[in-house]
């Protein structure tokens, strides 16, 4: 499960790259499964856009932490579904 994925006891990230861990941080609980499989599928995306207005995250920079989302999520997926 998402839970399982173990945390680091730190973590670097870049400064650009803070904005997009913060939201996608507060999507965690968005992940949907599969109920047949139960093979993770993706996030639900209908609430990125409510997380991107409450984490502040300017229109003009929103396009670019939806494509970082979307590369953290594939990752996650990789290692949830592997």
């Amino acid at each position: 499960s998402v839970d399982a994925v173990p945390a680091p006891d730190s973590l670097d990230v870049w400064p650009d790259n803070v904005c997009a861990l913060d939201v996608f941080l507060a999507m965690q609980t968005q992940w949907e499964r599969n109920a047949m499989t139960g093979r993770y599928t993706g996030m639900r995306y209908v609430s990125l856009p409510v997380v991107m207005r409450y984490a502040r995250v300017h229109k003009s920079a929103r396009a670019q932490v939806f494509d970082d989302i979307r590369i953290m999520e594939s990752a996650v997926l990789e290692y949830l579904n592997a």
